[in-house]
């Protein structure tokens, strides 16, 4: 019996243990793609803007990105046996396979928030650790599909969905600027 739980032990142990982490930055005026070792074939990859700071760990079972700072434009490979899930300040977004962009930042443009904008696919953005408390507490994961984004706060409260037009999506990506309705 005691050779029997140790080996679950030992098994439990290996596989919550990474296969791939990396840390990623870019200085101002640099940007950079990255792509995870997550699929044999190509794998999803990551387009970091300028300043931006994140943290890529893959396991057997899920894909991890903590963007600390910046903004990034993810690709995610689909695969369901694997979701790929992003925490930016309090928000967590969970994916199977989609291009979305995700911008959090303490200076500068929307200071303080978490902008989600959706340009393929489907995403699901809850409150950062809340998914296991949604029901005590009322918090509904917000679906976002193409086209469609929302603003989060830095307390984790989510603002109402909105239309995004795909030119306005990650303009950066162009080297380019937008400004709508902003003095």
């Amino acid at each position: 019996m005691a050779f029997v739980g140790a080996g679950w032990s030992g098994w439990e142990s290996w596989r919550s243990l990474p296969t791939f982490e990396q840390a990623f930055a870019t200085e101002r005026g640099q940007q950079i793609v990255a792509t995870l070792p997550d699929d044999p074939a190509g794998g999803s990859t990551v387009q970091l803007d300028t300043a931006t700071r994140l943290e890529a760990r893959l396991f057997r079972d899920r894909r991890e990105v903590r963007l600390q700072e910046g903004q990034a434009l993810f690709s995610v490979h689909a695969d369901k046996d694997r979701p790929f899930h992003v925490w930016a300040g309090p928000l967590h977004i969970t994916v199977v396979g989609t291009r979305f962009s995700v911008r959090h930042t303490r200076s500068g443009l929307d200071a303080g928030q978490t902008v989600v904008s959706v340009e393929e696919g489907h995403v699901r953005v809850t409150r950062a650790g809340r998914d296991q408390a949604e029901a005590a507490t009322g918090d509904t994961p917000v679906e976002l599909v193409a086209g469609q984004m929302l603003v989060g706060d830095d307390t984790g409260g989510i603002g109402p969905v909105t239309r995004v037009s795909p030119a306005a999506l990650a303009p950066w990506r162009a080297g380019r600027i937008s400004f709508d309705n902003t003095p």
